[in-house]
């Protein structure tokens, strides 16, 4: 169903959980189905919270997301 996939999204982090920093954010082309995207974050940081806000769509639907850092 292509009006439920997002067409964007911005990650943000929190150390306090109120106040929310953008740390990346993008308009791509998620409509590849069941298939694992990778996207690297612009200004990374380290925060004891973490919120991603997706866009576009109705009702969208999101199977799994995986924040990775570096050692």
């Amino acid at each position: 169903m292509p009006h439920r996939r997002p067409t964007g999204w911005t990650l943000s982090g929190s150390n306090d959980g109120t106040t929310w920093t953008g740390s990346t954010s993008a308009t791509a082309d998620l409509s590849l189905a069941q298939q694992t995207r990778a996207f690297q974050v612009a200004q990374p940081g380290d925060y004891a919270f973490y919120r991603l806000e997706l866009t576009g769509g109705s009702g969208i639907s999101l199977a799994e997301i995986e924040l990775l850092a570096r050692p």
